[in-house]
């Protein structure tokens, strides 16, 4: 099915207008409405709109932010946690999640021996504290960013059946499926969002809540 081209970019042109009202965006929305008539609900643009803003938001901070920064980052905690683990004799502690909690300290969480006291031995160096929120923020702006980045090339996708003689039934397909795709980006990013832990394993590889994510949806291993 060929892609109705000033359709989708008038509903990439809704996404950057943030702010607007509702009859606002439906104006922009009737600028698709060439040869091809094409109507846009008002649920449609609001969900378009809302998308476009959580992407926009949560990705802002995305643009210098990259996977090989996220890679030194994860190395230098790992190297840290090790040693003060080792420094303070706790060996044997297996695969552990850590998160920032709301005081700003360290949690962990799994089946973890000595739990306790490998929070509180963590706890006492605050520029590992400070590390690991900034690896937990770095891996959501990136993730959020492949998750965009994803979004816009399957937006022209669309569902093809090449049985459908009918454009107008080709188009309502067409938007009906942009529908259902925004949907479950809003979905994904709000998941990305709420996204605040990594896990060590016990060999010292860690992974990202956030990329686990986006990694469900770009397909891009985390």
């Amino acid at each position: 099915m060929q892609v109705n081209t000033s359709y989708t970019n008038s509903i990439l042109g809704i996404f950057s207008s943030q702010g607007k009202n509702d009859t606002t965006a439906s104006s922009v929305a009737s600028g698709a409405k060439n040869e091809d008539e094409v109507a846009i609900s008002g649920s449609a643009v609001q969900q378009l709109q809302t998308a476009m803003g959580v992407l926009e938001t949560s990705s802002a901070s995305s643009k210098s932010a990259n996977r090989q920064d996220l890679s030194d980052m994860s190395n230098n905690i790992s190297k840290k946690i090790s040693a003060i683990l080792i420094n303070n004799q706790i060996y044997g502690h297996g695969d552990m999640d850590f998160k920032i909690n709301s005081y700003g300290k360290i949690e962990v969480s799994g089946d973890v021996a000595n739990k306790d006291a490998i929070e509180k031995t963590l706890n006492s160096d605050p520029s590992l504290m400070n590390d690991i929120a900034e690896a937990i923020s770095t891996a959501k702006s990136i993730a959020s960013a492949e998750i965009e980045r994803e979004y816009k090339i399957r937006l022209d996708g669309g569902s093809e059946n090449e049985d459908e003689e009918d454009e107008e039934e080709k188009k309502r397909d067409l938007l009906k499926y942009q529908e259902d795709l925004t949907v479950k980006v809003q979905s994904l990013m709000n998941q990305v969002n709420g996204a605040n832990s990594l896990s060590m394993n016990s060999a010292g590889a860690i992974s990202y809540q956030a990329l686990a994510i986006s990694s469900s949806f770009t397909g891009m291993s985390f």
